[in-house]
């Protein structure tokens, strides 16, 4: 069965708040998954990692657009934001999925004479 977005409304409305929060929780998880694969993976297998992650950040990120603001829960990267400023600490924000392979691990060099 393909999912339309009527679909998706009717299943939200119909379902408990612990459910919808399995369902969060367990996007969150594959995204997770799918970043520590892209580093981890041979390098074919690289993009189509990232290409998963990316699309479980959008339909997150979808998510958390459309929820009123309430100046709840800030965001993992507000959070880390936060808690380096109140240190003094200097964040860099790499997004891996936008990462070459060669953009982590450097250029792969040979060994031998001269090297």
């Amino acid at each position: 069965m393909s999912m339309t977005p009527a679909h998706l409304r009717e299943a939200v409305a119909n379902m408990e708040d612990a459910d919808l929060e399995q369902v969060i929780a367990a996007l969150g998880r594959s995204r997770t998954t799918a970043m520590e694969q892209t580093v981890r993976a041979r390098i074919p297998e690289c993009a189509n990692f990232g290409a998963v992650a990316q699309d479980l950040d959008y339909a997150l990120s979808t998510i958390e657009d459309a929820l009123p603001k309430t100046g709840g829960c800030p965001s993992r990267s507000e959070l880390l934001k936060n808690i380096a400023q109140e240190r003094g600490l200097k964040v860099v924000d790499i997004r891996l999925a936008a990462c070459d392979a060669r953009d982590i691990t450097g250029i792969p060099v040979m060994a031998g004479k001269g090297n």
